[in-house]
């Protein structure tokens, strides 16, 4: 008979701790979907429905997460200061070079999507092709993250995402989508200035998570 195949489905909040992660065949993180759970992980499990879903969040080994100093929590004298600044999430570990478990943005699905060459259409936009080259119906979502100019004594994570576009695919279907970036998606914050796009040279990467990039172009502003 076919192999034992083990299937952990883990319904949490948020990251939970997974060390068992490379002994099982596949993991399913479905949050808290409701009374809906039972009919949408059978779906899944049995192949009905491929999983559309990825990650909002960072899983990482435990002792890759940032520990909070006391002057972030509970703070001195009631006062708690914040200065990761924008370094939270998948920015901190993009700085700090750490290779997490399962990245923002991570998701399988049960078919194989390749992607074109990346390019930008002005200096807002970029466009790519993508193609489900399996051989069953599957859910992609395209991601594009932005590398900023390097500006002195400025300090700006790694990339950030920017946009993204989620194409269901038949077997064999291609289709050529186009993400905008907006003036925020380029943008920092300034304390006196407010919202501020520096002028210079962006690479915009696009992929299947931050993790999983497939191509990049680059656009002037």
């Amino acid at each position: 008979g076919p192999a034992e195949r083990t299937v952990v489905v883990v319904a949490s909040s948020g990251p939970v701790e997974l060390p068992w992660h490379e002994d099982v065949d596949a993991i399913v993180e479905t949050w808290y979907p409701g009374q809906v759970h039972g009919d949408a992980v059978a779906s899944v499990l049995y192949g009905d429905a491929d999983p559309g879903g990825r990650l909002p969040v960072t899983f990482a080994a435990e002792g890759d997460y940032p520990t909070a100093s006391t002057d972030r929590h509970p703070g001195v004298d009631g006062v708690a200061r914040y200065d990761e600044g924008p370094f939270v999430g998948y920015r901190h570990f993009d700085a700090a070079d750490v290779d997490p478990v399962f990245p923002f943005g991570h998701g399988e699905s049960y078919t194989t999507f390749r992607y074109g060459s990346v390019t930008a259409l002005d200096d807002r936009s970029v466009r790519v092709t993508v193609e489900n080259v399996g051989e069953r119906p599957g859910s992609e979502v395209v991601q594009a993250y932005v590398r900023p100019p390097t500006v002195e004594g400025v300090t700006r994570p790694d990339r950030e995402l920017a946009g993204a576009r989620k194409l269901r695919l038949a077997s064999g279907e291609s289709r050529t989508v186009d993400i905008g970036l907006d003036e925020r998606a380029l943008g920092r914050y300034d304390e006196n200035a407010g919202w501020v796009v520096d002028s210079g040279t962006y690479s915009v990467e696009v992929g299947r998570s931050a993790a999983d990039l497939r191509g990049r172009a680059t656009i002037e502003r």
